[in-house]
């Protein structure tokens, strides 16, 4: 209460005889464990009172907290403490902040990638899900044309966002935390972690994948929710699973308050519309929650006809194959495609790659029939 108070007159001094108070000031001692769980949380778990400090305190506790759970020797025992202190609930209410600078995002994101590795905390992932799902635009709102090399600048300016560059904001905190659930897709840099992707299906459900796939989105964030599903889909229970429409809704747990119109807040961003003055209940129409996943896919896909690395991912996904990475600049030919999906020089030989999702030839075949039915530029 007294930091909060004089919160203005914080400086590195203080934080380092926080760090003393509560035994942590050198996470390379032995006795690196956090020894008063109480204390830890009082001193230094609001973090709100460091954010509002002078200076960049709220980076170095940020830093602090990464040691702890990455280089201590009691690193397990810390990273049990931190999350049952909620602390990704708390890193994600600094991290929906426009203000914060690239380095202070990289390092968040860094801080949740580790709190969210291999977790048993449910309730972790389907905040984190919320969170992504709270940077979603309004449906008549459109991302298409952003420029996001302007985040850069924005994050160097002092003054407020306005409307644009907040949405640039959102696209690019979306994109790493669907960046961050990427790399958690994977247990190296070939093998898909089955374990944590069917959790994560499991939590927030196939269809959460979907709504980032969005006519209204930017191209980027279609293609890393795209590649997203393509490695939860090269599971063969949840390609299942998503042909059937099960475990539909997960990203929804919660919500009830919300759609009662008891309330306006989703761990703590505005969820409601914006002209939504009447106090009236909304309700989710589960029938919503039946239709086949690639019929849905279908629909969404035939928006984006115009991104080329959604074709890429599309026959990956034809193949029952997972992508890590999609080139820079890779252009749509036949021996690129051969290159891409095998891994082999065009014409080489390759073995059985298993069976062909037919829903996924409807689903390009309908891609195909847009393109076709696109209105020509008259000739000049």
């Amino acid at each position: 209460m007294l930091f909060k108070k004089k919160s203005s007159l914080l400086n590195s001094h203080i934080l380092h005889l926080a760090f003393s108070l509560v035994g942590t000031v050198d996470s390379g001692r032995e006795t690196t464990v956090i020894p008063n769980m109480t204390a830890f949380e009082d001193l230094l778990c609001n973090l709100e009172v460091w954010r509002d400090a002078p200076g960049d305190l709220h980076k170095s506790l940020y830093e602090h907290f990464h040691e702890l759970i990455t280089e201590s020797s009691e690193q397990k025992a810390n990273l049990r403490i931190l999350r049952e202190l909620e602390m990704v609930t708390r890193l994600l209410m600094m991290l929906r902040d426009p203000c914060l600078s690239a380095s202070t995002v990289r390092l968040l994101c860094n801080l949740l990638r580790t709190l969210l590795h291999s977790t048993q905390r449910s309730g972790d992932i389907l905040r984190f899900g919320q969170f992504m799902v709270s940077t979603l635009p309004r449906p008549s709102v459109s991302e298409k044309l952003l420029n996001l090399k302007r985040e850069t600048d924005m994050s160097e300016s002092s003054g407020p966002l306005d409307e644009t560059a907040l949405l640039i904001h959102n696209v690019c905190l979306r994109n790493r935390c669907l960046h961050i659930l990427h790399l958690m897709t994977y247990q190296n840099s070939k093998n898909v972690n089955v374990p944590f992707c069917e959790e994560l299906a499991r939590v927030l459900g196939l269809d959460w994948v979907l709504l980032f796939l969005q006519r209204q989105l930017h191209p980027t964030t279609v293609v890393l929710g795209l590649q997203l599903l393509t490695v939860l889909l090269s599971c063969p229970t949840l390609m299942q699973r998503f042909r059937e429409a099960s475990h539909n809704g997960g990203w929804l747990t919660e919500t009830d308050l919300v759609l009662q119109n008891r309330t306006t807040v989703l761990l703590g961003f505005n969820v409601s519309a914006p002209n939504n003055k009447g106090g009236s209940s909304q309700s989710i129409k589960a029938e919503v929650y039946q239709v086949p996943g690639f019929q849905q896919l279908q629909w969404l896909m035939c928006q984006h006809v115009k991104v080329p690395d959604i074709n890429f991912l599309l026959l990956a996904m034809l193949m029952g194959r997972p992508v890590t990475r999609i080139p820079c600049g890779l252009q749509f030919s036949l021996d690129n495609i051969w290159s891409f999906l095998f891994g082999v020089p065009p014409g080489q030989s390759v073995m059985s790659q298993g069976d062909i999702n037919f829903e996924l030839v409807v689903v390009l075949l309908a891609m195909v029939r847009v393109v076709l039915n696109q209105p020509r530029a008259k000739d000049s």
